[in-house]
């Protein structure tokens, strides 16, 4: 297996298996020879399949989709994309792995020749994105959110990197044409593309996340939130990665960031759960309180949403949600107080199932 992977890639983990089958013998009445065949075979491979081993180093794992990678109706956007993943793994295959007994001279035509097929495919990708009428960073990113959705969050990560180089490299090869200067530099992403460069960076945040590769799905937040500073969905992503890794300070910085910028059911229950995780602090939560009540008085009524969450969660466990009888504890007449405050926020941002749950509460 390698140990290397291009870049955007998850990096591979050992693993070596042999699968078995067989066409002839998945049918409902060859059981029978299906057992035959490995009990011929599976001892076999047992004793002698370690020979396998030094082949299949070449080879990097994929996951496997349960599902089309792109709809019918959309049969031009995923041949661009099928097109672009040929080019990419021919390049790999064939450049990223020397042959037993090649030479560097073999390997050096071998590379070549890989570059003539990889540029073949990526005419062929050009001229079906011409027809389509889109970018192919636009058919990478339909791809990979029809992976999102069906959850297959490997396919969703390599076509968000392929979507980020085409849109990026597009970009940067258009302002190093208007560069006259030698020591110029190009710009980094800005205005329209800041903000389609940071949705796709939070996707593959999320997608990341999925598969619990929770260091690179913060380092793909924070770019995105370096785009978008002002994004709650940003904030959010960065908070989950932070969480995960026991960041606690960081991702409750971040959620009551996201809360906020939206103000959601979503957002405001990871803050709470973010809060509930330090240690209880009713002085603090008295803080908390204040500055969500300053924050209300400006018309900042996201702010004082997330402060008066932050202030409950620093709080210690109501009592009377495990015994509805019970007379409360001292802080119940400010948990009331919060619960009636964050309401008030709720409606003036017109949300108001959560202001009516509050009231409740």
């Amino acid at each position: 297996q390698a140990t290397g992977a291009p870049p955007g890639v998850l990096p591979p983990r050992p693993m070596f298996a042999i699968s078995v089958s067989s066409s002839s013998c998945a049918k409902k009445g060859a059981t029978r020879e299906w057992e035959a065949l490995k009990a011929g075979v599976v001892p076999l491979l047992r004793t002698t399949g370690f020979h396998l081993l030094r082949a299949a180093r070449a080879i990097r794992p994929r996951a496997l989709a349960n599902a089309p990678a792109f709809e019918q109706d959309g049969r031009e956007a995923g041949a661009v994309a099928s097109a672009a993943a040929a080019a990419e793994e021919i390049d790999f295959l064939a450049c990223g792995v020397q042959r037993a007994s090649e030479t560097s001279e073999e390997r050096r035509l071998r590379c070549e020749e890989a570059k003539r097929e990889k540029a073949v495919f990526l005419s062929r990708s050009l001229a079906l994105e011409h027809r389509s009428g889109s970018s192919s960073g636009t058919a990478w990113k339909k791809v990979g959110d029809d992976a999102f959705r069906r959850g297959d969050f490997y396919s969703g990560i390599r076509c968000y990197s392929r979507c980020l180089a085409d849109l990026e490299l597009h970009e940067y090869n258009r302002s190093l044409e208007g560069l006259r200067d030698e020591g110029a530099q190009a710009k980094a992403p800005e205005g329209e593309l800041a903000k389609d460069v940071a949705v796709i960076l939070s996707n593959r945040s999320a997608c990341l996340s999925k598969v619990r590769h929770f260091h690179d799905a913060l380092a793909d937040a924070r770019s995105a939130l370096a785009l978008r500073p002002a994004w709650g969905r940003a904030w959010g992503r960065v908070g989950l990665a932070a969480s995960a890794l026991g960041r606690v300070e960081e991702a409750i910085e971040a959620f009551i960031q996201a809360v906020a910028f939206e103000p959601s059911a979503a957002n405001v229950s990871a803050l709470a759960d973010a809060a509930g995780r330090k240690a209880r602090d009713p002085d603090g939560a008295h803080v908390a309180k204040e500055m969500g009540n300053g924050a209300r008085r400006v018309g900042d009524h996201g702010l004082a949403v997330a402060q008066y969450t932050y202030s409950m969660g620093l709080l210690p466990s109501d009592p009377k949600l495990i015994d509805p009888n019970s007379g409360g504890d001292d802080h119940t007449f400010l948990r009331a107080v919060l619960f009636c405050n964050r309401a008030a926020a709720f409606c003036c941002l017109k949300n108001w199932e959560l202001a009516f749950a509050d009231a409740q509460r």
